[in-house]
């Protein structure tokens, strides 16, 4: 199809609908646009674009472009982007742009978020589950954190220009194996981890680098990374097959049978249609109070027996809507057949919000940061060896006492925590790796006994089976 031109932006559309669209968006940034604005507050907090750009396979931005605002693209249909004079793309822009193939920024020098008067700041996921293919940024300087987060079709990074960059901004991307550091002179903490198929990472300039600056990575890896573990191969073999298993895949089969405002569920088996009825009505009742509070609540019977309410035990797959924030407690305890359990918008788990779910093996709390007293307890009791759990809470900064007490977690990922109550972490028989950041109490991870990687701070990869 043949570019089309409209008020110096070319384009491609598949049909006329999409391009009356995408003219009309245009028509919005007014005469000579210096930025594509950041979207509404009400967009923002969905991490998701105002405009969807659906249809449009190619898009040109004019010269007078120099900044991309926040969530822009956010999770839009756009195919291939460029944008010749555009200086600083800011927060989230690219995130989960599925349909996104290429994008061109040739004077680009600053991936990375802006605050309310304009300043950067080290924050950016620009392209943070972006599945895009090819990425010239030729000239970017400023790397924000998580800017190339989780890209399943990246295999190469080249970022020639690089000065700076922050922790965690090239991360689990599952098919990168390439990265170009530039001229990066100090490579700091998580740099480039996480990344099971990197074996090349070119850093001419490097002088200075942290031990963890490139940790996880392939076993083949360069000899940057050789270096932090050249004394254990074997422990950098096991953690490559851990990283595999901590992984939130989508290989587990999770079928919702019912949804009621954004709140997904399925029962469990040998249910009657009757039994269903009645049961749909409770829960619907309960999630109307949940969304009225942006909570789920403290269960009714937490005094009685330390247990979820009744309705809730006879669920197995639970996804929450992204309005809900806090877990109450005891709000899923001993909801023993429950299965999985999503929820995007959760900030806080209270105590014994999940206690004693030993079948719960497959839990995403992405927003989370706060994890109460026995918030975990006994989850995931019942796997071992022949099941792998998997928990995703990496961006917690603080777990209460005994959090995970006699969980079945293999790995329990926490980056961002400093601060564990004593015994947080205890008794887990078949945890072998465990990442926090600053520790400041050794009793929050006492009888952990086949635990094999800690990584804390700047000390990576050593022996920690007596903690």
């Amino acid at each position: 199809m043949d570019k089309k031109k409209y008020k110096e932006f070319e384009f491609v559309c598949e049909d006329d609908a999409s391009e009356n669209k995408l003219i009309e968006y245009i028509d919005s940034l007014g005469k000579n646009p210096i930025e594509l604005p950041d979207v509404s507050p009400e967009n923002y907090e969905r991490w998701h674009c105002d405009y969807n750009f659906k249809g449009v396979l190619y898009l040109k931005l004019p010269e007078s472009v120099k900044k991309l605002g926040k969530c822009v693209f956010a999770q839009s249909n756009i195919v291939n982007l460029e944008a010749p004079n555009v200086l600083l793309v800011d927060e989230l822009c690219f995130y989960n742009t599925k349909d996104l193939e290429s994008v061109t920024f040739p004077n680009c020098t600053h991936l990375c978020t802006t605050d309310e008067y304009g300043n950067f700041t080290d924050g950016s996921d620009a392209f943070n589950h972006s599945h895009v293919v090819n990425l010239i940024i030729p000239k970017v300087e400023y790397v924000g954190r998580y800017a190339f987060y989780d890209m399943p079709n990246i295999t190469s990074l080249n970022l020639p220009s690089l000065k700076d960059i922050m922790p965690h901004a090239i991360y689990g991307s599952k098919n990168l194996e390439s990265v170009n550091l530039g001229n990066l002179v100090h490579a700091g903490f998580a740099t480039t981890c996480m990344n099971p198929s990197l074996i090349k990472i070119i850093a001419n300039r490097l002088e200075t680098k942290d031990e963890d600056a490139f940790f996880g990575n392939s076993e083949n890896c360069n000899e940057i990374h050789v270096k932090i573990v050249e004394n254990d191969k074997n422990l950098l073999n096991l953690d490559n097959n851990l990283i595999k298993i901590a992984e939130m895949e989508d290989d587990l089969e999770i079928k919702y049978n019912f949804e009621y405002h954004g709140f997904r569920y399925s029962f469990i088996d040998d249910l009657n249609d009757g039994e269903i009825y009645e049961l749909n009505k409770n829960i619907k009742e309960l999630i109307d109070k949940w969304l009225d509070k942006r909570e789920v609540l403290t269960s009714s019977n937490s005094d009685k027996d330390e247990s979820a309410e009744d309705v809730l035990k006879k669920l197995k797959h639970i996804e929450l809507p992204s309005e809900i924030e806090q877990i109450g407690d005891y709000a899923f305890s001993k909801c023993y057949d429950l299965k999985s359990f999503v929820a995007l918008g959760v900030k806080k788990v209270c105590d014994h919000a999940f206690y004693c779910d030993a079948e719960l093996g497959y839990i995403d709390l992405p927003a989370c940061e706060n994890l109460e007293c026995d918030a975990f307890n006994g989850t995931a009791f019942n796997y071992g060896d022949s099941k792998v759990a998997r928990i995703n809470v990496r961006n917690v900064k603080k777990v209460g006492k005994h959090a995970f007490w006699q969980t079945g977690f293999t790995v329990i990922n926490l980056p961002q925590c400093e601060d564990f109550e004593i015994s947080a972490i205890e008794e887990n028989l078949y945890l072998q790796k465990l990442v926090v950041s600053n520790v400041y109490n050794e009793k929050a991870f006492i009888k952990n006994p086949n635990i094999k990687i800690m990584e804390i701070s700047n000390s990576t990869y050593f022996d920690a089976s007596q903690k």
